[in-house]
């Protein structure tokens, strides 16, 4: 998605990552190569919240089109543009407000007008569409406490780790991913 410059698509994917029922995956997570673990701490910088999404806004606007903007800060700048702003004073129109609106508007319809031109992969829309959607949060979590059920000190052995990279369990695990994606190929 940062590739690409789908910013909306990207916070989507790592607010998912975030969520409890995916990021208390410690097992899952441990799997992972240390460089796709720093990507991803990249990208959490990159969309993190703090200063109204300062380092997301930066990239969006060096970006060149075609770009799919990340919506949730442009609906905020409208809304404060809109709410923060007198429309009036004194039966005179505040044209810094309409024109900050103008301008929001201008820019997403801007974005809009370039579009990307991709290929069809057949086989891998298709692997989309057969995807489960769970939108429950509670369902989400039970789900992940199936794949990843909670273990208690009692059963941990502390001088071992939980889980290794060469366990059984960690080579069936990613048999299953490789499995389903040479299912696309």
């Amino acid at each position: 998605m940062r590739t690409i410059q789908n910013f909306d698509g990207m916070k989507a994917i790592v607010t998912a990552l975030q969520s409890v029922s995916v990021f208390r995956l410690k097992v899952s997570w441990e799997i992972l190569q240390q460089s796709t673990k720093n990507i991803f701490k990249n990208l959490v910088h990159l969309c993190s919240e703090d200063n109204n999404f300062t380092e997301l806004r930066k990239i969006m606007n060096i970006a060149i089109p075609p770009t799919i903007p990340f919506i949730g800060s442009t609906l905020t700048d409208l809304i404060y543009t809109s709410d923060g702003n007198k429309a009036s004073t004194n039966n005179k129109y505040n044209f810094y407000k309409l024109r900050g609106i103008g301008n929001l508007i201008k820019e997403i319809q801007m974005k809009q007008k370039t579009s990307f031109s991709f290929n069809i992969a057949p086989n891998v829309r298709d692997f989309i569409n057969s995807i489960q959607v769970i939108s429950n949060e509670d369902q989400l979590f039970n789900l992940s406490q199936k794949h990843e059920p909670k273990v208690t000190e009692k059963f941990i052995d502390l001088t071992k780790k939980p889980y290794k990279h060469d366990s059984k369990e960690a080579k069936e695990l990613l048999k299953s991913y490789l499995k389903r994606i040479k299912q696309l190929k």
